[in-house]
């Protein structure tokens, strides 16, 4: 849901620091979400944009360090 949001969010109609609060707290919710994933299971499939019905659904194993990278990265 987090990659529903932050993909549908430019196209907002809500004010500059509202999407800004907005874009910070799905990407904290989908960094933490990853963080315990790759924690719990290790490699994960990464998926960091929206799927459209059953479009994607067949993902891959990310390696761990790709992974706690995109966290890094949302995170800052």
């Amino acid at each position: 849901r987090a990659n529903w949001i932050l993909d549908n969010l430019p196209s907002a109609q809500v004010s500059a620091a509202l999407k800004r609060r907005i874009e910070g707290e799905a990407r904290f919710l989908r960094a933490m979400h990853y963080f315990n994933l790759v924690r719990y299971f290790g490699d994960v499939p990464l998926v960091m944009n929206a799927t459209q019905g059953t479009e994607n659904v067949n993902v891959s194993r990310t390696p761990t360090a790709e992974v706690y990278a995109a966290v890094v990265d949302d995170l800052t």
